[in-house]
């Protein structure tokens, strides 16, 4: 069987794919890659499944060697990467022959990387899923980050040729960001948007605040004007991709995909699940600022998002 062999892992890589769904009644969080529209354009290059797990990689360091010839490609954050020492191209497909090794570096700008390979990592799949989510000991291998000396398999090629590369006229949906510029975090009021102290929605809308360095899979804290909600208690109740969490020191805590399935804080609201990838992807000290959004806006907005993946996914099958 073929498969990849981990040399470094990096700061944190672990086998994503789409994430763990149907199961948050049951106390298990749904996982998932953090920017899954990279992870499912990686699948789309290689003739994949869109299903199919890839590697994701957190602050790149990623060094892995193929044991047999094996097609791959590269998406999410940009970073310098090389296969045995000539450098290699994201979002285009590359063969790494047998014994080949790939190289990532460090992010330019952004957070996660993809490594996806022709027929997708086979882990063994954990209630429907091959995502790693590492506090629960589920999904990837055996629960765990990658580390050196781990093998990683890869599944069977049955699906069309890979295409190779995106048509020159494709443009992403993503705003080009850096910690001067501010990223508008879109979310749907909700849950106790109405019931907190008047101040704290003023201060939730009105104030910039930054990615603080207590971010990881769970959520991103943000460090910034204190919003007091004015609630003391509150019983536990369920939580959301995106939702916005506010501990007694009133820093806002954007809820992510390894997030608790429960929680006691009070939440103003969900940020929406296109500006959570924005969210994961941004650097610690990117200025970030909250806008409410009516139920039908928020609904325009993944039906943009949504046609722009689905036109983009016609252009790669028919690009010649």
């Amino acid at each position: 069987m073929s498969a990849v062999r981990v040399l470094s892992a990096g700061v944190l890589s672990t086998v994503q794919d789409g994430g763990r769904r149907g199961y948050l009644s049951q106390g298990v969080t749904e996982g998932g890659a953090m920017d899954d529209f990279a992870r499912r354009l990686g699948q789309r290059l290689l003739g994949n499944d869109i299903g199919a797990a890839a590697i994701e990689v957190a602050y790149g360091g990623l060094v892995i060697e193929a044991t047999d010839e094996l097609n791959c490609v590269l998406t999410g954050a940009m970073l310098e990467a090389t296969q045995n020492d000539s450098a290699v191209p994201f979002n285009r497909v590359l063969t790494l022959g047998k014994g080949e090794q790939l190289h990532l570096g460090r992010p330019e700008f952004g957070v996660y990387s993809y490594v996806s390979v022709g027929g997708g990592f086979d882990t063994p799949p954990v209630l429907n899923s091959r995502s790693t989510v590492i506090r629960e000991g589920l999904g990837g291998l055996n629960g765990c980050a990658l580390q050196a000396g781990d093998v990683v398999p890869i599944g069977s090629v049955t699906q069309s040729p890979p295409i190779g590369r995106l048509p020159a006229r494709a443009r992403f949906p993503r705003p080009s960001l850096s910690r001067s510029s501010v990223l508008t975090l879109r979310y749907l009021p909700g849950f106790q948007h109405t019931e907190v102290a008047d101040d704290a929605i003023q201060a939730l809308q009105t104030q910039r605040f930054h990615v603080s360095g207590s971010r990881d899979r769970m959520g991103a804290r943000l460090s910034g004007p204190v919003v007091n909600t004015g609630m003391q208690q509150l019983w536990s109740e369920a939580t959301c991709q995106g939702a916005i969490q506010v501990p007694p020191d009133g820093q806002p805590i954007v809820l992510l995909n390894d997030r608790q399935t429960m929680g006691g804080y009070p939440k103003l609201g969900a940020v929406i699940r296109p500006d959570c990838v924005r969210l994961a992807q941004a650097p610690v000290g990117q200025q970030v600022r909250f806008e409410a959004l009516s139920p039908e806006l928020a609904d325009r907005v993944l039906w943009l998002e949504t046609n722009y993946e689905r036109e983009l996914s016609r252009a790669i099958t028919s690009t010649p």
